[in-house]
């Protein structure tokens, strides 16, 4: 089973669509394991991202600092910085990623 991945342009920058001119915030619910090789790759975007863990763990990485978060812990990421994640001990995480414009 191939999993997902994020889709970006040759800059990294995610083509995905957060939110619209209307309403500009999205709330996906996520698991790491969804994706190919239990990560999503470097990507970035010009929308905040508050990110957080609901189960698991997952090893976050904003620039080059990493981040192991852990239940309920979130993480904040700002605007257009570039940022991975990748499953912790090879079990799943479950996180609430949530992205907003930030005018």
């Amino acid at each position: 089973m191939k999993g997902i991945q994020i889709l970006t342009e040759k800059n990294k920058k995610e083509v995905k669509e957060h939110g619209s001119y209307t309403f500009p915030v999205q709330v996906s619910p996520e698991a790491i394991q969804s994706y190919e090789q239990h990560s999503f790759m470097w990507h970035w975007h010009p929308e905040i991202e508050l990110t957080l863990i609901v189960s698991g763990d997952i090893n976050y990485q904003v620039n080059d600092k990493t981040y192991h978060l852990t239940t309920g812990e979130g993480l904040f990421c700002n605007a257009n910085m570039p940022h991975t994640g990748h499953m912790y001990n090879k079990e799943d995480c479950v996180y609430i990623s949530t992205t907003f414009d930030p005018r």
